[in-house]
C-alpha cells in the first residue's frame, strides 16, 4: 500500500512539473509576441514622425533642420540609425549612433 501511495505521489509531482513547464513555455512565447509587436508599434510611431516631421525640411533642403531632427531621435539609446530613402527606394541619407560606431569599430579588430 505504502509502494503505490509513493508511486502516485511521484507521478502526480511528474504530472505537475510537465504542466508547470509546458505553461512556462506557453507564458515565455506569448511575452516575446508581445515584445516583438511593442517594439513594431514603436517602430512604426517613428517612422510616421520623421515621415511629418522630414517631408518639409528635405524638400526645401534643409540641412541643419534635418540634422536637429535627426540627432534628437537619435537621443533615443535603442536607435543604431536611421536611414531614410527617396521614392525610388535610393539611400539618401544615413545616420548612425556613436554607440553603433564604436561597436562596428570594435567588432572589425
Amino acid at each position: 500500500m505504502k509502494k503505490l501511495s509513493t508511486k502516485l505521489i511521484v507521478t502526480i509531482i511528474l504530472i505537475l512539473m510537465i504542466i508547470s513547464i509546458i505553461n512556462t513555455m506557453v507564458r515565455v512565447d506569448n511575452l516575446k509576441k508581445v515584445e516583438f509587436k511593442l517594439e513594431n508599434e514603436v517602430i512604426q510611431r517613428l517612422e510616421t514622425r520623421l515621415k511629418l516631421n522630414l517631408s518639409i525640411p528635405i524638400w526645401n533642403l534643409q540641412t541643419n533642420l534635418i540634422n536637429d531632427i535627426i540627432n534628437t531621435e537619435m537621443l533615443n539609446k535603442s536607435i543604431d540609425s536611421i536611414t531614410i530613402f527617396d521614392e525610388d527606394k535610393k539611400k539618401m541619407l544615413e545616420y548612425i549612433s556613436d554607440e553603433k560606431k564604436k561597436k562596428d569599430f570594435l567588432s572589425k579588430q
